[in-house]
């Protein structure tokens, strides 16, 4: 029977459990070789972000750095959405 940290969320709420912060799990996301679509959803299940509140703190991130300025920026794209500016709020 497969153990419960088996898959990325199990391992990841075990993390929660043992006490590691946010910006841990953000780094322990990228050393795990995860997406940046794949972090956004996490993040946002881990967290309960809005997706726009995932993108602006992974975007930020400097472990991402690198990972988000190789996107192609096509228009229309999610490389482009998540490499936009961001909006103050109305």
């Amino acid at each position: 029977m497969p153990d419960e940290d088996d898959n990325i969320f199990g391992r990841c709420f075990g993390l929660m459990d043992s006490g590691v912060d946010r910006q841990g799990m953000i780094d322990y996301l990228h050393s795990q070789g995860v997406t940046v679509t794949e972090a956004l959803v996490i993040l946002g299940k881990l967290y309960g972000l809005s997706v726009e509140d995932a993108r602006c703190v992974i975007v930020n991130h400097p472990a991402w750095q690198a990972e988000v300025r190789a996107l192609d920026r096509k228009p229309g794209s999610l490389a482009e959405w998540l490499t936009r500016p961001e909006q103050p709020d109305a």
